[in-house]
C-alpha cells in the first residue's frame, strides 16, 4: 500500500519554523535574554548564561559564519543522507552556534569564517516529509 505525503513538517518546531504553504518562508528560532542581552538557539525558559527568566522568542536572520567543521565518513545509525558529509558548526550573526550538515560544497575548499546561510532539505524516507535545517555557503 502506497502512502502519499500531504504536508511537510519541521524536524524540530522549537528550533526551526517552516511554512508548508510557502517553501521560502523558514527560519531558525530561539530566545533573547532581556537581562544579559544574549541569544539562545532553540527552546528556553531561562537564560543559559545568567539564568534569568526574562527571555522572549526571536527569529534568527539565518546568516552566519563557519566556526568549525568535520568530514563524517561513518554516519550515525538512522542517517538517511549521503556519506561522506560535512558536519558544520556555524555561528549565527546573533551569536548562537548551530550544528548542522553543510550541503552542496567541496570540503577541500572550506575555511573558518566563510559566510553561511541556513537552508533546509526535505527527507521523505519516513511516513511523513520532514524538513531538516542545513547550512549552505552564502551567495
Amino acid at each position: 500500500m502506497c502512502m502519499s505525503i500531504e504536508k511537510i513538517v519541521s524536524v524540530d518546531p522549537t528550533r526551526f519554523k517552516l511554512n508548508p504553504d510557502n517553501t521560502n518562508d523558514f527560519r531558525l528560532t530561539g530566545f533573547h535574554c532581556c537581562a544579559c542581552d544574549i541569544f539562545v538557539f532553540g527552546a528556553a525558559t531561562n537564560c543559559q548564561k545568567c539564568t534569568d527568566g526574562n527571555v522572549i522568542p526571536v527569529d534568527f536572520s539565518g546568516d552566519g559564519v563557519l566556526y568549525s567543521y568535520t568530514l563524517i565518513k561513518v554516519p550515525p545509525a538512522g542517517w538517511t543522507g549521503t556519506t561522506p558529509y560535512v558536519l558544520a558548526e556555524g555561528e549565527l550573526l546573533e551569536g548562537p552556534h548551530v550544528l548542522a550538515e553543510l550541503v552542496d560544497t567541496n570540503p577541500e575548499e572550506l575555511f573558518i569564517g566563510m559566510p553561511l546561510k541556513v537552508s533546509y532539505a526535505v527527507d521523505e524516507s519516513g511516513k511523513q516529509a520532514v524538513a531538516v535545517y542545513k547550512w549552505k555557503l552564502s551567495d
